[in-house]
């Protein structure tokens, strides 16, 4: 299977809030009712491909919850560099 980009997912949302995300702290937010142990486990699968099958209310969780859309998650588009990332974010701000 090939994985979706959920480590430049992560760092576009990093770099969005100013601040470096761990796994640990994504997988809180996609799992916030499973245990600890659990939440790393399911994310350490995510991550690495091992996942078999992510249902369609996953990819919008993560879309929402890591400020990116699905062709971005799939490869469909180009992603923006770190550096446009915190360009946009910094020009939006001052909107």
């Amino acid at each position: 299977m090939e994985t979706i980009r959920l480590r430049e997912a992560i760092l576009v949302y990093s770099a969005r809030i100013g601040v470096k995300v761990k796994d640990q702290d994504v997988a809180k937010m996609l799992w916030p009712d499973s245990q600890v142990e659990a939440q790393r486990l399911n994310m350490s699968k995510l991550v690495n491909g091992v996942t078999r099958r992510v249902d369609v209310p996953m990819i919008l969780r993560i879309c929402e919850k890591l400020g990116v859309d699905a062709n971005f998650l799939f490869g469909m588009t180009t992603p923006m560099t770190l550096e446009e990332t915190v360009l946009e974010t910094h020009e939006t701000k001052q909107s």
